[in-house]
């Protein structure tokens, strides 16, 4: 049977995701001594090999998977971010980089002490007007290099404010050599706007060693004092300056309110929808999803379920599925894990994550956001979703 895909379920918020989520998701766990970890769980071990019971449906087949999931990458090629003191009106300067299909080009964002923020971009195609309705400025004229070798960053940044402040940025590592690293970027309680469960897995991560580093901000010939981390981070002694060459910028499940896509499924198990990809697993005649994949722009995201998620709109009345999930990037598995539940009488699904590392903030960011989702079923077969992300920060 052919494979058919209702694109209304993806007729949601495509936002770019916002820059300012970048600072606040690095800067929130380097205030003390620290190491990295690429990932919380084993992932196989952690969900084990479950499966649901055969007697769960209430028809004898099905053809069809409504999809409640779904993922989402913001294309980011590199960035950069330095803080530094003494300035009156900003306080960190944040450089992304982009080498996609929209070209190549960059963002500047300028963090400003009074809590509002200035972002510079050298085309609109990389403005995000979502989440800066205002305070967006195109300005062609920036120039920017953010390049990291075996010895380090080399990076800088010459650009005018949009009141004619000159601003120079300038940081040269000479590492013996540099280990890159990964890590989930942690998002503290600060940051309550995410429409989305921010999967922010930062490729290529280090930061900034201060031994033999030149590092310089100036600002309308005035430079500037960039912090330290006090203490010690992957025991080096490191300023206030971070950076990734392959920042994974993953949305999981954006909240969405309507139709749920619709796959007619014959005999193969898995299926490509665009950039999105499904593996199916039988169960008594109807198909489960055992995991779900995201690809674009040499990004790769992934959710695996055990047991798989069954058939919900052919499940009998009162029967309750609890299983455990675990999110991916490329070959890290294990990054977040959590557990969710399905009921067959009121159509509701949660997902709950409850392991993550990130330092300093370890899982507590990560069981703040729990996802509630309502399916109903119309008499013409069509299915409805309503969903969102709780977040419960403290």
């Amino acid at each position: 049977m052919k494979l058919y895909c209702n694109t209304l379920r993806f007729n949601k918020l495509k936002s770019n995701t916002c820059f300012v989520i970048i600072f606040f998701i690095i800067i929130s766990g380097f205030f003390s001594c620290m190491s990295s970890k690429e990932f919380s769980v084993n992932q196989e071990e952690y969900l084990g090999n479950l499966k649901n019971p055969g007697d769960i449906y209430k028809t004898v087949e099905s053809d069809k998977h409504y999809m409640p999931f779904d993922i989402n990458i913001k294309p980011m090629e590199r960035l950069m971010l330095v803080d530094f003191d003494g300035d009156t009106e900003y306080k960190t300067i944040e450089l992304q980089l982009y080498d996609d299909s929209r070209g190549k080009g960059a963002t500047v964002i300028l963090y400003g002490k009074n809590g509002k923020n200035d972002v510079y971009y050298t085309d609109s195609l990389f403005a995000d007007g979502v989440l800066f309705k205002e305070d967006l400025y195109e300005n062609k004229d920036m120039k920017y290099a953010l390049n990291v070798s075996d010895r380090g960053l080399n990076s800088f940044l010459k650009m005018h404010d949009k009141s004619g402040r000159k601003i120079d940025v300038k940081i040269i590592e000479k590492k013996s050599e540099n280990k890159l690293t990964s890590m989930l970027a942690p998002v503290g309680g600060g940051i309550k706007t995410f429409p989305f469960f921010p999967f922010f897995y930062m490729r290529g991560f280090n930061i900034v060693q201060r031994p033999g580093t030149e590092i310089k901000v100036i600002i309308d010939d005035i430079e500037y004092k960039v912090k330290k981390i006090p203490g010690l981070a992957n025991g080096k002694f490191v300023y206030m300056a971070r950076y990734a060459t392959k920042p994974v910028i993953g949305q999981i499940n954006t909240e969405y309110e309507g139709l749920l896509t619709v796959i007619n499924l014959d005999e193969k198990d898995d299926y490509k929808i665009d950039n999105m990809n499904y593996h199916f697993v039988e169960n008594n005649g109807h198909r489960e999803l055992k995991k779900i994949t995201y690809s674009s722009h040499n990004r790769f995201v992934g959710i695996t379920f055990s047991p798989p998620v069954p058939d919900i709109i052919n499940l009998k009345n009162n029967v309750e599925i609890k299983g455990r999930f675990s999110m991916e990037s490329d070959s890290i598995t294990g990054i977040v894990a959590g557990e969710y539940q399905i009921n067959s009488n009121n159509k509701k699904i949660i997902l709950q994550p409850v392991e993550a590392y990130s330092p300093i903030l370890g899982t507590v960011w990560v069981k703040a956001y729990e996802w509630n989702a309502e399916i109903t079923v119309h008499s013409d077969e069509t299915v409805n979703m309503k969903s969102k992300w709780i977040k419960n920060f403290k």
